[in-house]
This record gives C-alpha cells, sequence and structure tokens, in this order.
C-alpha cells in the first residue's frame, strides 16, 4: 500500500478538520467549556487545530499501519478500531499531563470524558476509511519477472 499518497493526504486533513469540529461542537457548544479558559480563545483553537492534525496524522498511520491486519482487512472496523485505540490512549496522555476541562476527577466524568474521546476519535477513524474506500489511488505493481529478480 502506497503510505503517502492522495489517499492518506485526503483522509488526514478530512479526519483532522472533522474531530476538530466534533471536538468544537461539544466542549463549545453543549459543554460551553471554553468558558474556562484563562487565555485568549483564538490561541486555544490554533493550538487545538494544529493537535488535531498530529492526531489526524497518527490516525491515518495506525489505519495503513501492518499491525492492524491482524484485527481487521475491512476498511470501516479498521478505521473504527484505529479511531477508538487512539482517542483512549490521547485522552490518557491528556489526563496525565493535566489538560482537561473536567472541573474535579469524578469517576463519571472522567468515564464519559474518555467516551466522547474515543467516539470523537472512532468518527475520524471512519472518515478515514470512507477515504480509502471512496478515492482511486493508482499503485503500480510490479510484474511477475521484477519480483523474481527481487527475490534473488
Amino acid at each position: 500500500m502506497k503510505k503517502y499518497g492522495k489517499r492518506f493526504m485526503l483522509g488526514w486533513i478530512f479526519s483532522s478538520i472533522l474531530m476538530f469540529g466534533f471536538s468544537y461542537l461539544w466542549h463549545g457548544v453543549v459543554l460551553n467549556d471554553y468558558s474556562t479558559i484563562n487565555y485568549p480563545l483564538g490561541v486555544y483553537l490554533v493550538s487545538a487545530g494544529i493537535v488535531y492534525l498530529v492526531i489526524g496524522f497518527l490516525l491515518n498511520r495506525i489505519f495503513i499501519a501492518e499491525f492492524i491486519d491482524r484485527f481487521s482487512q475491512k476498511p470501516i472496523a479498521r478505521g473504527l478500531l484505529s479511531g477508538l485505540v487512539l482517542g483512549v490512549v490521547v485522552y490518557m496522555v491528556a489526563l496525565v499531563v493535566g489538560v482537561t476541562f473536567t472541573k474535579g476527577l469524578d469517576i463519571k466524568y472522567l468515564l464519559l470524558d474518555v467516551c466522547w474521546q474515543a467516539i470523537e476519535q472512532a468518527v475520524g477513524g471512519l472518515a478515514v476509511s470512507v477515504v480509502y474506500l471512496t478515492v482511486f489511488e493508482f499503485i503500480p505493481q510490479p510484474l511477475e519477472e521484477e519480483e523474481d529478480k527481487l527475490r534473488k
């Protein structure tokens, strides 16, 4: 599989924008967490945009990683699995370094937050899988003679 072709780039950008949008909807509209930020909202949004580009990149790398072949060959399941795992890991990192909107570390809020993060990244993984299913990318295959030469 070609690693950084058209599918990778489109999946990266599309998933990053979608996850950022879901994050903004959840934290900015549903929970109104942005009112608790102690610095300019613009600084937060630009920083969050960069973070979601990194998360989108990691999500795409996990999606195309060979170790995921052990769990699923189907793109939709592969995307959801990649997103769920990455969502939990991202939440754990944010929790350890203390970056959270949670007021108090009550277990029900922690569980809600980790579930939301997993869902958010799973939606990003779903977006990646849709891109890989719908976008055509020509991947040249070596001829049998060339494969024989490579084996020798």
